[in-house]
């Protein structure tokens, strides 16, 4: 799953609801209040089976005309987290935000305030607000969550300092998230933490033992490729139990633009031979662990000019 971490999305403009009069009976008026049960049951009933169906772009509707007609309806808070449910459906990030925010200012049950808080810390990370993610995270820790609250909060903090880089908190937060998995077996993040571990590993490898810009001496570049492979390939383990393409992906940019690094060197055939045999072992190596690893090397391509040098990709994971 990505982010994978890595598509965000659009900005809506201020809600704008106009009903037609042969909807509702009526034209729109200023602050209306509530004016008809039957009409606010009958949104949230069907905005709720738009739901179900996963129809979000009709449940929005749906919901966001009963909020802004019916506020003094007996289920509004229901209404709201309906509403943020379909708006993370539509990837619609900031309408989210500003949506929880209203929701909160209600003063809701924990529970409800709780899952509001889950939506909108996953909003905010989505849209790159990092430090607000983990704001809203810790204030979901300070309230009484389910573990899985619990999992998801630690799971927004170590995806966002993951992608400031600051992996000394990451590895922290890890830990933490780690500890109550064993203590409570959250069935998603058995798979979801070796995944954890292994972008994190492959982010840490891609930026150590970085070459200085100078001539180099045999063993500085033997040195150099040996503790990259070998940082590289003890990330490895923590893929034997699967991975989502996310993550095999992210592992293996990182590797082959090791490799395409020393193949794009101007240094002694034997010794690229010689260090280019130990990634292919590496390579290898990955292979017997999942097989995604068979498909993902991209082989060499020497650039056509100095400007056309290949980048690596980053990626990025998400909670389920």
């Amino acid at each position: 799953m990505r982010v994978k971490f890595s598509p965000f999305f659009w900005t809506l403009g201020l809600l704008a609801l106009h009903a037609s009069p042969w909807t509702f009976g009526q034209t729109e008026t200023p602050n209306p209040g509530p004016r008809s049960d039957a009409q606010a049951n009958l949104l949230f009933t069907e905005g709720n089976q738009f739901l179900s169906d996963k129809k979000f772009s009709n449940a929005t509707q749906d919901f966001e005309q009963l909020i802004a007609r019916y506020p003094s309806f007996d289920r509004i808070t229901d209404a709201y987290l309906s509403l943020l449910e379909s708006l993370f459906g539509e990837q619609k990030h900031e309408d989210l935000r500003r949506y929880s925010k209203e929701l909160l200012s209600l003063n809701p049950q924990i529970e409800k305030a709780n899952r509001a808080r889950q939506y909108e810390a996953q909003a905010d990370l989505n849209l790159r607000s990092y430090v607000e993610a983990r704001l809203v995270a810790d204030e979901l820790l300070k309230h009484s969550p389910t573990s899985r609250q619990k999992a998801v909060a630690f799971s927004i903090k170590f995806q966002s300092f993951l992608e400031e880089k600051q992996y000394g908190e990451a590895h922290s937060i890890l830990d933490a998230l780690t500890e109550l998995n064993e203590k409570e077996k959250i069935d998603v993040y058995v798979k979801l933490i070796p995944e954890f571990n292994l972008t994190l590993a492959t982010r840490e490898c891609t930026i150590s033992h970085l070459l200085k810009n100078k001539s180099f001496e045999e063993d500085e570049l033997t040195e150099y490729f040996s503790k990259k492979n070998l940082c590289f390939k003890s990330a490895l383990p923590n893929a034997v139990n699967g991975m989502s393409d996310a993550a095999v992906l992210e592992w293996c940019e990182a590797f082959t633009f090791l490799n395409h690094e020393l193949e794009s060197m101007k240094i002694d055939k034997f010794l690229k031979d010689k260090i280019n045999q130990d990634l292919k072992s590496t390579f290898d190596f990955a292979k017997t662990i999942s097989p995604g690893f068979y498909k993902c090397y991209e082989p060499y391509k020497p650039p056509k000019s100095a400007k056309s040098k290949k980048r690596h990709r980053k990626r990025s994971v998400s909670p389920s």
